[in-house]
């Protein structure tokens, strides 16, 4: 079950984190950040 099917009130964890999508999004994010991969393309 999500936060938003639940009868709560979302509150904000950060003011970067506005919307309850962010907040899904962002472990995810981290765990990315995390790896060793490299978003540049060297030659």
């Amino acid at each position: 079950m999500y936060y938003d099917e639940t009868p709560l009130h979302f509150v904000l964890p950060s003011p970067n984190m506005p919307t309850l999508d962010t907040v899904l999004v962002y472990p995810g994010a981290c765990l990315i950040e995390g790896t060793n991969v490299s978003e540049e393309f060297t030659e």
